[in-house]
């Protein structure tokens, strides 16, 4: 299935974050499964273990209940 990517941009001063990050997420066919990327950028260094953190929190949730279905 393919999609046109409309960008979305957000800055979070309040928490923070000081730039506009800017996450891709690609979807592709890898056989019977599919292969996720995720590229969220840019990131001062401060802010990349956060992210890192987070996203790899989101991740680890999504596995759970993917393999609940």
């Amino acid at each position: 299935m393919a999609s046109t990517p409309r960008p979305r941009r957000s800055s979070s001063p309040e928490l923070g974050l000081p730039v506009r990050t800017v996450a891709r997420v690609e979807l592709r066919d890898h056989g019977s499964k599919t292969r996720m990327t995720l590229t969220d950028t840019p990131h001062t260094a401060m802010m990349l273990g956060h992210a890192q953190a987070g996203w790899s929190g989101s991740f680890d949730k999504l596995d759970e209940l993917l393999s609940i279905g």
